[in-house]
């Protein structure tokens, strides 16, 4: 679908909300997102999480790391640290605990300098800051108040040095301004998966950025 997307538009920023990095094979992502940059001329984004099992079994059913949070968090290390790498082009060498690596060149490499990197994970965890601060934004899961995000946004810039995106998800037709005043500066908007509809996400299109 990202492909379609990058294909039949012109301006849209693209990307997975939000791959468990965990069950995907790191050099496979590679060239899948680099595909999807130049697809899109350099419009991908990547959000990144450690995933759940209680989302539908994601990793019992396919025989993957279902137990250890700690396990699926260092595997989400390692991938996006080979993710940077390969992206650049030059010649991967990585022997880590999970992934091995060995001397192998991703081309052709993104449009982008650097593919963006939004991390996934719950506001109040200090892992999930930290990963945030490191890259490129925040898309926190399970939000409950905006002053929530407030004090993760605050917590995770002190950390760093730039500004970064911040991505909330709320349902098509929220009150966002609470929510960009504690710091957000993207808005994913929800739907029901089970009853929308084509002329409800045009309706939320049609209506443009939040002022």
């Amino acid at each position: 679908m990202d492909a379609a997307v990058a294909t039949a538009t012109e301006t849209l920023r693209i990307g997975p909300m939000v791959t468990a990095l965990a069950r995907r094979r790191p050099h496979k992502l590679a060239r899948e997102t680099a595909s999807l940059d130049r697809l899109s001329g350099g419009r991908m984004v990547l959000g990144a999480g450690l995933g759940s099992d209680r989302f539908g079994g994601e990793f019992s059913r396919f025989g993957g790391e279902e137990e250890s949070e700690k396990v699926r968090a260092a595997m989400v290390d390692e991938s996006l640290a080979i993710l940077k790498h390969a992206w650049t082009g030059d010649p991967v060498h990585h022997e880590g605990e999970h992934y091995r690596i060995d001397d192998v060149r991703f081309l052709p490499r993104p449009v982008q300098e650097t593919i963006p990197i939004w991390i996934a994970g719950f506001p109040g965890r200090q892992n999930p800051r930290r990963r945030a601060a490191a890259y490129d934004g925040f898309f926190p899961v399970n939000l409950q108040h905006p002053d929530e995000l407030a004090e993760a946004v605050q917590a995770i810039v002190a950390l760093r040095e730039d500004p970064l995106d911040v991505v909330i998800p709320l349902p098509a037709g929220a009150d966002v301004t609470p929510y960009a005043a504690a710091g957000a500066t993207w808005w994913a908007a929800e739907f029901d998966p089970h009853t929308v509809t084509v002329d409800e996400v045009r309706g939320v299109i049609r209506e443009g950025p939040v002022s």
